[in-house]
């Protein structure tokens, strides 16, 4: 399992997702907070200030360097990424921290990535208090998503509304594991570049304000 802060949606979704990228990258347009493990799709607020700002939080030599910014941009221990997250001011006052464990994977990438750092599937270990399951991603080994961030064509998105629209969560995640691992399958027949794809459990504190 590994942890990350990500932004709130005030903070991104009404710049990030127009009117035309949700008719191409959602299945259901009117969410109107799509999440995933993909921070194409929604923004880590450490990438964010690196990207964005160019500030980094400095190292602690008290404390272990666990973040696998190089294989998937995850942190190993909860606290430690809470602790620096502190840094990231006024940003981490609304972030919101989540956890993220493979709930299916097929094995044989010969790189290093998210994968592999992960650990086996269904190991849902040291959840933070009061977190559940905001839902299951489908994304590749790099955590791009097949369901947000590799887009549509008109054509084969009537027939993915209708398979796949009344599955999906009001963030536009899956909710049930079958009907994941479904739309799974069908990712890696129609995206072969991206293939084999995975499917990943996202945990939340959801926002009261949302």
């Amino acid at each position: 399992m590994g942890y990350d802060l990500r932004l709130h949606k005030d903070d991104y979704v009404n710049k990030y997702w127009s009117d035309d990228r949700r008719r191409h990258f959602l299945i259901n347009e009117e969410t109107s907070w799509p999440l995933s493990v993909d921070t194409n799709v929604w923004d880590s607020l450490f990438d964010l200030a690196d990207r964005w700002h160019g500030i980094r939080a400095p190292k602690n030599p008290d404390e272990p360097e666990d973040y696998w910014g190089e294989t998937c941009g995850l942190w190993q221990s909860f606290d430690v990424m809470t602790k620096r997250g502190e840094y990231f001011k006024p940003w981490v006052e609304r972030a919101i921290p989540i956890a993220i464990s493979l709930a299916h994977a097929d094995r044989g990438n010969p790189y290093p990535t998210t994968v592999d750092v992960l650990g086996e599937e269904n190991r849902v270990i040291d959840l933070p208090d009061g977190m559940s399951l905001a839902g299951y991603d489908i994304a590749d080994s790099s955590e791009i998503s097949g369901l947000t961030n590799c887009g549509y064509e008109p054509e084969e998105k009537i027939e993915l509304v209708s398979r796949f629209g009344p599955m999906l969560n009001k963030y536009g995640l899956f909710s049930d594991l079958d009907r994941a691992m479904e739309f799974k399958q069908d990712c890696d027949l129609r995206v072969r570049e991206h293939a084999p794809f995975y499917i990943y459990a996202i945990y939340w504190r959801e926002p009261a304000n949302r």
